[in-house]
């Protein structure tokens, strides 16, 4: 790891916290973050992934229905007043209702990326803990073997990006709970059913942070929108999801001055 690099940049204003609880980027910082957020769309697209769109605001009766109100009460962060339309939480929450009610004969992978937010606690002294933040996911939605496959595929992909551009990461079983109730006995089933896996990276002041997810959701979702597959059986589904904002902490922090250079012209490019 270098010296303090995110530390130096935040002091020097190349990295600023924003009013809503996100950061700014300018600079080498700023040309980074466009590079990651790119390269994530390109390796979706390289590995089948078919582009959707994703607005920057999101139903609350699709959020309502995915259950996200109560597995985390008090997270959701309104969009508009009054609108009944609220921040994406997670960018997949988008990914669902376009496939409600549609029988699927193979194995359904879409890329979406959006700003999201959540009712997070923030401190100045810890820029990996954001309200405002922008998320690269994969969505596949599929029998349970195709999906189990095609996350255990995103897993060595996401490693072995972080190692290709010189990050040194770890990928771990995670116990917080991505849907559902958030009680004891579900963060037990989820550890030992090896439903969620986090790539963690070192950046700097944010510390150990984990930078990706790769999620296996079972048929929840399927079942709350009503998605199945062509013999009648409720879907599985699943997601990767890349944090471009903790991607560019962990880059700024782990690479050499003219290695996170490198990456920026790349950006520019």
């Amino acid at each position: 790891m270098t010296t303090d690099t995110v530390g130096t940049l935040m002091r020097t204003g190349e990295i600023e916290w924003s009013a809503t609880g996100g950061l700014r980027f300018h600079g080498t910082a700023q040309a980074v973050f466009q590079w990651l957020d790119a390269a994530f769309e390109r390796l979706a697209r390289e590995h089948g992934a078919q582009p959707q769109p994703a607005p920057e605001a999101i139903a609350g009766d699709t959020l309502e229905r995915a259950g996200y109100f109560e597995a985390f009460p008090g997270m959701g962060i309104p969009a508009r007043s009054g609108a009944a339309m609220w921040l994406p939480p997670a960018v997949c929450y988008h990914a669902y209702p376009d496939l409600a009610g549609e029988p699927l004969d193979a194995t359904r992978l879409v890329t979406l990326a959006c700003g999201c937010g959540r009712n997070e606690p923030v401190a100045p002294e810890d820029p990996g803990r954001l309200q405002r933040f922008r998320m690269r996911e994969i969505v596949f939605v599929g029998s349970p073997a195709a999906v189990t496959a095609e996350r255990d595929a995103w897993m060595a992909r996401g490693q072995a990006f972080a190692t290709a551009i010189g990050l040194v990461s770890t990928l771990v079983p995670a116990t917080d709970v991505f849907f559902g109730a958030a009680g004891r006995g579900q963060r037990l089933i989820q550890q030992l059913k090896g439903l969620k896996y986090e790539l963690r990276l070192d950046a700097g002041p944010a510390g150990n942070i984990a930078a990706a997810s790769f999620n296996l959701h079972e048929s929840f979702f399927a079942r709350r929108f009503d998605i199945h597959l062509s013999d009648g059986a409720f879907a599985a589904s699943g997601c990767a999801a890349f944090g471009i904002e903790r991607w560019t902490l962990a880059a700024l922090a782990q690479l050499e001055p003219e290695a996170a250079a490198g990456l920026a012209r790349r950006g520019e490019s």
